[in-house]
């Protein structure tokens, strides 16, 4: 049974700030401003703002800490970075004076009647030198730490002043853990990928705000832990929240779950507040992993779209309600684990266009018993594509689908004169015709050898396109070195690749994977169980008796980013290169993997000016899949 926990009650963190420096540091942005000697006199318009918060939960300024101070005007940006020392500081902590040397005043606009702004701390500040957005607003990347932001109450900056933008949870435990984990039980944001904050003092005398704004949400925050017993962490909740069911920490060794703390009581921890746990060793208990969820989906009358086979991508040509069986892939008997939540990955339109979320996949749910993940589309279909997963009882995922939504009928053509292939790459929307230019919806995604997850193809076709298809979240993770096939499974958006060279001593060929995976998509003739092909289909092995891995079956049409034999039609698509995953040469060159592939290499044809097929390349490369007939 796990137990629940009462808590102290809200405790305000009762102190003023001010700051001082010792040191600095002027960026230029391309034009050197005129500066001078400027001199805050710091003011705490919140009655507990957080700046170093002592065991006790004292809150002071402290020597070593760095306020980042940026700022706008005409001709550019600037920014400060200041360090505090003790002997500029007051006895109590709360109070000091700033002269920086050679720091120019921003220029206000509007009803701004602030010009210089402040970020704490400084290692936090996402701030970018000449951005638009310098003047008045507040960024910051993606830390636990107490967020603070600071603005010249008025133009001649001799008053400054500073806002929380966090609440606080503090706490300490004993244990053998090294992580721990924080969520709210009733699913609540406690997090942004970033934080914007907008403060700033009006020219009417009045303070305008916007304590969080942009970036995506987060439901967990996480973080390390010295589980020594005495020593206090802190949880920063931007902008507060309110926990309608209460709260739950989650405490590991490695990737171990060892024990956990629930609190079942509802509570607001609002901006400014500090809500105290104090040691909650006594509290815990251990985890127990429930076997299945008792879920059910708000999503009904669907229709099961392995009806025709298990797979890891499914095509939806009309609007309505699917669920999918939560197995391994290509194999409908073997589960992928019980499924505990699910989630949209991401959504793109294969071209340039800003991707609307929930625009391709209108909502994504599950059902426990069943072990089922359902979706929905939108009444009105947008030709595109996604990735849905679903996800284990700690917000890992344990499989993902490609669903692809067409904007145009798929055809089939013939591949030989009994196996057809279909009309378009993988993941195109439509077809490249033949006749007119091929356009980046024609070109399909792109695939790392052995994988069934798809990554961005080129999004605007021109000679040469290093242009990605936009998506509505981020694929800037990458790993410089290879992974597991269970790590690529549960981080379906690492592109993942060697970065080593050939002169490195521990160059060992460019595979994503570090596991031997010559059998991902072809297993001894039978289709693989990564293979990323719809039901019914799948990746074609090679076969040099097959016009359609011949070099002198091909015609060339540079001008119209396309090549054909016969009635198939391929698109310049590009490809991802093995050594970073970079797009390369849309619009003039293209690769299509084949199912053979042994070691670090696989093989495709690789048809560019001169065309030369069939090629090996690294497995890391990222290619475009056209799948036959099973």
């Amino acid at each position: 049974m796990k137990k629940t926990f009462k808590f102290a009650a809200l405790a305000l963190c009762a102190a003023a700030a001010a700051v001082s420096c010792n040191k600095n540091e002027l960026i230029e942005a391309g034009i050197t401003p005129a500066g001078k000697t400027m001199t805050f006199t710091c003011v705490i318009a919140d009655e507990g703002t957080k700046l170093g918060i002592s065991d006790a939960g004292k809150v002071t300024w402290e020597a070593g800490d760095e306020i980042l101070f940026h700022g706008k005007w005409a001709g550019g940006a600037y920014s400060s970075t200041v360090t505090l020392e003790a002997a500029n500081i007051s006895p109590d902590g709360k109070k000091a004076t700033v002269t920086v040397d050679e720091f120019t005043k921003g220029s206000a606009s509007g009803d701004q009647a602030s010009n210089i702004y402040a970020i704490y701390p400084a290692s936090a500040a996402a701030v970018d030198n000449g951005a638009n957005n310098w003047r008045s607003v507040h960024k910051f990347n993606n830390s636990n730490l107490p967020l603070m932001v600071g603005y010249n109450k008025e133009t001649d900056g001799t008053e400054f002043v500073f806002r929380n933008l966090c609440g606080i949870i503090s706490f300490s435990v004993s244990g053998e853990f090294d992580t721990y984990e924080f969520a709210g039980n009733n699913d609540e944001t406690v997090g942004y990928d970033g934080y914007q904050a907008e403060l700033y003092w009006t020219t009417a005398g009045e303070e305008s705000s916007n304590y969080v704004k942009g970036g995506s949400p987060m439901k967990k925050i996480s973080g390390p832990l010295n589980a020594d017993g005495t020593t206090v962490h802190y949880v920063c909740i931007p902008n507060g929240v309110s926990f309608s069911g209460g709260f739950t920490f989650t405490f590991k060794d490695g990737s171990d779950i060892k024990k956990v703390a629930v609190s079942k009581t509802a509570v607001e921890v609002p901006r400014n507040k500090m809500l105290v746990l104090g040691n909650i060793t006594s509290k815990l208990e251990d985890y127990e992993a429930p076997s299945t969820s008792d879920h059910k989906s708000a999503i009904t009358n669907a229709t099961d779209l392995s009806a025709e086979g298990a797979a890891n991508c499914y095509i939806v040509s009309a609007a309505g309600n699917y669920k999918i069986p939560v197995v391994k892939g290509n194999d409908k008997n073997e589960s992928a684990g019980n499924v505990f939540g699910a989630e949209i990955i991401w959504e793109t339109w294969n071209n340039t266009e800003e991707v609307t979320a929930n625009s391709v996949i209108a909502a994504v749910d599950f059902d426990g018993p069943e072990n089922y993940i359902y979706f929905s589309t939108p009444e009105t279909l947008k030709p595109g594509n996604a990735l849905i997963a679903a996800k284990d009882n700690q917000d890992n995922i344990i499989w993902s689908w490609h669903i692809w939504v067409p904007g145009t009928d798929i055809s089939l053509v013939d591949y030989t004169e009994s196996v057809k292939i279909m009309s378009r790459n993988l993941g195109a929307l439509v077809d490249a015709d033949g006749t007119n230019p091929a356009t980046a919806e024609s070109c399909g995604l792109l695939y790392q050898w052995g994988r069934k997850d798809p990554f961005m193809g080129v999004g605007e076709m021109k000679a040469n396109s290093s242009t990605k298809a936009k998506v509505s979240n981020s694929f800037a993770e990458k790993s410089g070195e290879p992974i597991t096939i269970a790590y690529s499974i549960a981080h379906p958006t690492v592109y993942a690749y060697n970065a080593a060279t050939s002169g490195d001593p521990d160059y060992a060929g460019q595979n994503w994977s570090s596991d031997d995976n010559d059998t991902a998509w072809n297993n001894n003739g039978a289709k693989g169980l990564y293979d990323p092909c719809p039901p019914g289909y799948k990746v074609p092995v090679l076969d040099e008796n097959v016009s359609f891995w011949t070099k002198d079956a091909w015609t060339l049409n540079l001008e119209k980013f396309f090549y054909s034999a016969g009635s198939i039609v391929c698109p310049y698509a590009g490809y991802l290169d093995d050594c970073g995953g970079s797009l390369n040469h849309g619009g003039d060159r293209s690769a299509i993997w084949s199912a053979t592939g042994s070691g670090t290499k696989g093989t495709s044809i690789d048809v560019r000016a001169s065309v030369s097929v069939p090629k090996s390349q690294y497995k890391a490369r990222g290619n475009s899949v056209r799948c036959i007939v099973e």
